[in-house]
């Protein structure tokens, strides 16, 4: 492990967990906090982040091929900076093949289209790419036991010393990557660090809260109120009166329109409901009379017009062109999103527009407000059993996702061109980065030349491979003093235990038909075509008539497996 840490020179590890030390992490003790959470909620985690310095070379020598003699194919989503596809060889892809010696061939698909495109390739078990991200739906031990997935122990074992090392100095991830077979199908992205540096929350024109002369709401009423205001006496009193001022999140009803549920002790997010007690005792709160509340709240949002009426399937795309019209003023993201629609909104001649994030609501019976953390983990993405050489395609993995060097690529793209080295070794960001010549935001400059992909990466909370997330938000003092503001909020999310390979059979069967009955019947009476009393009855008989006791047994048992493990 010592090893590990020293990878990058003048990483000043030992002082930067001093400091750390000296300042402390506290867990926030509040009734909503899992029972399982071992992650304390950081005071000040970018105390942990001294920037990035060189990166010290892998351990062995590349390229890992005679360059032209290996091609892999990766079927994943495309770049989340839409202009520029993987498929037009971005450059941060065309380093990495310069040093590995190994060639993608790029299936990507638009993020919202992927599951259904892949879902159906993977059911087939034919014609698969050497490396695939995993839809929703299929997780690593399913795609193991149906013989989708290549088990990865024994490759990291012989040929990949950066995952090794990794996974051995972070026991914790290692258990959530880890079937209980004791087999790793699948590597994800870690967001340890992202978490805390780039936190999920509800983000809202400031501007416009100033010109109401209003203090930021802390209850749904609270909230409830400054919409409503933010309609009349804002847009309509500007001449605006078919726009609704909240764009209600990712298009996805089961998404971050419910961060409101926080007030009302659910945890809607990142643990889809499900929350443990104190006792251990496992529940599912979309059954919950709270659910019920929120569901009515935000019908009644939509019914007054105050929410987008495409929240439920409107893209991101959809999104941005409502933020340049200047006509929408709540939205629930990443804190990144509020600095991308400060750009997009200066650009569209508005650089009065003030996005930011706020605390978590609360109400009377829940007054400690609380989010969910990202992750610790995001996403899974597989070696197909039918790769030819796998042990290549370990050694192409071990160098893309926890050696330093690639890491550096992936998180600081190109050296000259997305960051230069400075004094002490720091890697600083150039202004192609900072100040965009095009408006871009910083992770719109660094995605166009392919680096924060979709593919996985880590961003872990300390060491060598984290400095990157907290270098990015130090871009923007204003966001940076936002999510110190945020942290101490965070509490860990509910833990997403892999099943046995019975178990994710199981699980498959049961939510086939549940998840569609239950974005459609919570949909309707969201949008008022179901009344709230009536059909949230038939909504809670028709869950259990399809199976839902049954999975929440099985949650139970995965839980109380990873407790005692």
């Amino acid at each position: 492990m010592q090893t590990f840490f020293a990878r990058r020179r003048l990483l000043q590890y030992a002082g930067a967990a001093a400091g750390a030390a000296a300042l402390g992490r506290s867990v926030t003790a509040t009734a909503q906090t899992p029972a399982d959470s071992a992650s304390p909620t950081a005071e000040d985690p970018a105390a942990l982040s001294n920037g990035g310095t060189v990166p010290a070379p892998p351990g062995y020598d590349l390229p890992i091929v005679e360059p032209g003699t290996v091609t892999y194919k990766f079927a994943a989503y495309d770049n989340y900076y839409t202009p520029r596809s993987y498929t037009q060889g971005l450059e941060v892809w065309q380093e990495f093949e310069n040093r590995t010696g190994v060639k993608i061939e790029w299936e990507v698909t638009p993020s919202a289209q992927y599951a259904d495109v892949m879902s159906v390739r993977i059911g087939a078990g034919s014609d698969l790419p050497d490396f695939m991200t995993l839809p929703a739906g299929i997780d690593p031990v399913g795609a193991g036991s149906n013989g989708i997935a290549h088990p990865l122990n024994d490759l990291i074992e012989q040929h990949a010393p950066n995952i090794k090392a990794f996974l051995e100095e972070f026991p914790d991830i290692r258990r959530l990557m880890t079937a209980p077979d004791g087999e790793i199908y699948a590597l994800p992205s870690v967001v340890t660090d992202a978490a805390y540096a780039d936190p999920q929350g509800i983000i809202y024109r400031k501007d416009w809260l100033d010109q109401l002369g209003l203090e930021e709401p802390k209850t749904l009423d609270d909230w409830y109120n400054f919409m409503k205001l933010c309609k009349t006496d804002i847009l309509e009193a500007n001449g605006v009166n078919d726009i609704s001022p909240v764009m209600g999140g990712n298009g996805n009803l089961f998404g971050t329109i419910l961060q409101y549920g926080h007030a009302l002790g659910l945890h809607p997010l990142y643990s889809s409901g499900w929350h443990a007690d104190e006792d251990g005792k496992v529940h599912y709160e979309f059954l919950d009379d709270r659910f019920k509340q929120l569901i009515g709240w935000i019908n009644k949002l939509y019914t007054e017009k105050l929410l987008d009426p495409r929240f439920a399937e409107s893209t991101k795309e959809d999104r941005t062109q409502l933020v340049t019209t200047n006509n929408v003023g709540f939205d629930s993201d990443f804190l990144n999103r509020a600095v991308e629609w400060n750009k997009i909104q200066a650009q569209s001649g508005h650089p009065e527009a003030n996005w930011v994030m706020t605390v978590p609501p609360v109400s009377d019976e829940y007054p400690t407000p609380y989010y969910e953390l990202y992750g610790p983990l995001s996403g899974w993405h597989c070696m197909s059993a039918k790769i030819e050489n796998p042990e290549i395609g370990i050694k192409w993995l071990d160098y893309m996702w926890a050696s330093d060097e690639g890491n550096t690529l992936v998180t600081y793209g190109l050296e000259d061109v997305t960051y230069t080295v400075g004094e002490d070794d720091k890697l600083e960001y150039t202004e192609w980065v900072t100040n965009n010549p095009d408006g871009l935001d910083p992770n719109s400059g660094l995605r166009y030349y392919g680096a924060m992909p979709t593919l996985p990466w880590i961003r872990a909370d300390r060491g060598p491979l984290s400095e990157m997330a907290w270098d990015i938000v130090r871009i923007n003092p204003e966001a940076e003093e936002l999510a110190r503001k945020v942290g101490p909020y965070e509490i860990a999310a509910f833990p997403r235990v892999l099943p046995t390979a019975e178990e994710s059979k199981e699980i498959a069967g049961i939510r086939a038909d549940l998840d569609t009955f239950q974005q459609e019947a919570i949909l309707k009476i969201a949008l008022g075509q179901d009344d709230l009393d009536s059909g949230w009855e038939k909504y809670l008989s028709t869950m259990r008539d399809l199976g839902v006791d049954r999975l929440i047994e099985i949650k139970q048992q995965q839980y109380d497996r990873f407790i005692a493990s």
